[in-house]
């Protein structure tokens, strides 16, 4: 059983609306998407549907024990969001508990955290975050939300799992904003010509915002290298297989059922290839699409991400070609090493491709079968270590 503490509720629905803002800032709106980035307390729900004990009160009536709940949507690291606390927060000594599922350096949150414990001489507080290295610090907790979102949010009952007749393309990759680690990425097969075997898509979004060379962890002699490789890219496209807006591409319950079943494995680029320089691991519905779908996947992403992927209970794909990549410290030789695989496959027999996937097929549907299975046990083993 947990107990939460809301300082307001929405008018007519009796919704919680978000601690740390006033009623008449929430009519105002702009407060998710401007500073300071709060969010409805999303635990409030998930453990309804998790069928976790649950109750809600109005923060002066919130009994000993209490949770305060704050969902940050984006971590300013200047912002004092203790001072957002409704002052009865801490006078009756409520577990203060920040949930925030992004990926940010766990390390970095907890030095600013510990920060304002210090100011506000007050310590009954926990952070909730994606990162799996978040085990590590103090009063950091790891949870993979993005995955309990996801889970939440697809209809299993239109996505069917699988099927074994042929398919026409070798794999699918999907790219909606543009990094420059995934231009390079993309450029490579575009330049051999090997886009034209799968469902190749780059729409670039949000084109050139995240072109810093010196915060990349790659080697800026190698991605000077690729550079004129890059601006044909860019010239050269957008590149799109599907008639959706930016809006439904972002959207979980959206997927281009079709792509998925008529290729082989999948390409996925996720959000990080170094996760903030943290060393930990972030899972994103990038890596969850595939598995969904019953599709092998190869993962640009940081050290260790498959490894983590089955500390969480899913497979990998080692048993049908070389995986090796994961384990590769260095981002600059595993992004290679990746590249390579990628050109491998991409260039294979389809009939090959065929065979493998016939292979692959127990592990398709164990990580299917988990994705769809009660993740309840996660969020409960997080409410119990907070807990505790």
């Amino acid at each position: 059983m947990i107990t939460l503490a809301i300082d307001n509720f929405e008018e007519g629905t009796g919704r919680p609306i978000p601690n740390g803002i006033t009623r008449e800032h929430y009519r105002e709106g702009g407060w998710d998407t401007s500073s300071p980035y709060l969010d409805y307390p999303r635990i409030f729900y998930y453990a309804k549907e998790s069928s976790i004990d649950i109750d809600i009160y109005h923060t002066p009536n919130a009994p000993n024990g209490a949770w305060y709940p704050m969902n940050i949507g984006w971590f300013d690291f200047t912002f004092d969001y203790f001072k957002l606390i409704n002052p009865k927060a801490f006078k009756k000594g409520f577990k203060i508990v920040f949930f925030y599922h992004e990926a940010d350096n766990p390390k970095m949150i907890s030095r600013r955290i510990t920060e304002l414990c210090k100011q506000y001489d007050y310590h009954n507080v926990a952070v909730v975050s994606g990162n799996s290295a978040a085990t590590d610090y103090k009063y950091t907790h790891y949870w993979p939300e993005l995955e309990y979102m996801y889970r939440r949010s697809v209809d299993f009952t239109t996505v069917p799992k699988t099927h074994f007749k042929r398919r026409s393309k070798h794999f699918t990759a999907l790219v909606r904003i543009d990094k420059l680690w995934r231009k390079v990425f993309m450029s490579n097969l575009w330049a051999k010509g090997l886009h034209k075997n799968g469902y190749f898509s780059y729409c670039q979004e949000q084109l050139g915002e995240q072109d810093d060379y010196d915060g990349l962890p790659l080697y800026n002699e190698w991605l000077a290298e690729q550079q004129p490789r890059v601006n044909d890219f860019i010239q050269a496209g957008p590149f799109f297989v599907d008639e959706l807006s930016s809006d439904e591409r972002n959207n979980y319950a959206v997927t281009p059922i079709e792509l998925y079943e008529d290729s082989y494995f999948n390409i996925v680029l996720e959000t990080f290839i170094d996760v903030d320089s943290s060393e930990g691991q972030f899972i994103t519905e990038k890596t969850l699409k595939p598995i969904l779908h019953c599709q092998p996947f190869i993962c640009v992403a940081e050290h260790q991400h498959l490894k983590h992927l089955r500390e969480l209970g899913y497979a990998t794909f080692g048993h049908i070609w070389d995986e090796s990549y994961d384990e590769i410290e260095d981002t600059n030789e595993r992004f290679q090493a990746v590249m390579k695989l990628s050109e491998e496959l991409a260039r294979m027999p389809l009939d090959k491709l065929h065979d493998m996937y016939l292979e692959a097929e127990p592990t398709l549907l164990h990580n299917r079968s988990v994705l769809e299975s009660d993740l309840s046990h996660r969020l409960g083993t997080l409410i119990d270590t907070i807990r505790n």
